[in-house]
């Protein structure tokens, strides 16, 4: 099947979907559903297709795609066509995308603490036996929620965990390059990486220590509220011990004034004289003649 025709005008729908704005030209579409849910159009290359059917292959990998909604990975509706488009029908993330995330005047401990997540993220799509084959700063959205999401990974039939890892170092070192802080944690971390060859646990593990160093990780809103939450429950079992404390020795002190103990018995000293001789043996006549 022969790929879309250039035109420099995008098309005001594709198939039941209104379209809102190009995204990338002639490729991608921010576009509104009939329920006015907003989804991005990805026109999917002939690469894809077989006799102007899907690809087995490809069908195979988007089906594993569609399982991946609670990885932190956008939802992938389905495939459809129309005319001359066969495109994936994902859901719209809002937010902002990492690249421009870290190109503003992002903090460098919350820039650590994302990009570790990204590592994270990546690592636990290849331990599902997924290689998302197209990490880019676009495709990789902060949501109003600062949690880090996935978009748009690729149909093609990418199996070399080592292409993601590439990807993920290129694009956390351009961001260094265009913040200009090679000199400091993030920078020194990926240059140990890159020098190490090291795996993106490994590069999981070189963020982890560095943002320790600068103090440990960004507490995010979800963070801050079950941090309160517990801190309420230890100070109110705190103040339950302190209590249970308190009724104890009240208690154990309301007894003692209560129930005072028997006299202790008088000293030897203090019997009386009747009790003594009494207690004693009276002494034998002396034994001899008697004189008259």
């Amino acid at each position: 099947m022969d790929e879309p025709t250039p035109n420099p005008t995008p098309p005001t729908s594709i198939g039941a979907y209104a379209i809102e704005r190009e995204l990338t030209p002639q490729r991608t579409y921010l576009a509104a559903a009939s329920d006015g849910r907003q989804v991005v159009l990805k026109i999917l290359d002939s690469d894809c297709l077989l006799d102007g059917q899907l690809h087995p292959s490809v069908r195979e990998r988007l089906a594993r795609v569609r399982e991946l909604a609670e990885k932190n990975v956008a939802n992938l509706h389905g495939v459809e066509r129309d005319g001359g488009y066969t495109f994936l029908v994902w859901d719209y993330v809002p937010g902002t995308t990492f690249a421009d995330a870290s190109a503003s005047e992002l903090p460098h401990r919350e820039l650590l603490q994302l990009s570790r997540e990204l590592v994270l993220l990546v690592e636990s799509l290849h331990a599902g036996g997924i290689v998302h084959g197209a990490i880019s700063g676009g495709n990789v959205i902060v949501d109003p929620n600062r949690r880090l999401r996935l978009t748009h990974i690729s149909p093609l039939l990418y199996a070399d965990p080592r292409h993601d890892a590439q990807a993920v170092m290129a694009l956390l070192e351009r961001t260094i390059a265009a913040r200009r802080e090679d000199e400091l944690p993030l920078g020194q971390a990926l240059a140990s990486a890159r020098e190490g060859n090291a795996s993106l646990r490994e590069l999981s593990g070189l963020l982890a220590g560095v943002s320790e160093v600068r103090g440990g990780p960004v507490a995010t809103p979800q963070h801050d509220a079950r941090q309160e939450a517990r801190l309420r429950r230890r100070a109110l079992l705190g103040a339950a011990l302190v209590a249970g404390v308190g009724l104890v020795a009240f208690a154990t002190i309301n007894w003692y004034v209560n129930h005072p103990r028997g006299a202790p018995p008088a000293p030897l000293s203090s019997q009386a004289p009747a009790q003594r001789e009494s207690s004693t043996t009276a002494p034998s006549p002396p034994r001899g003649p008697v004189q008259e």
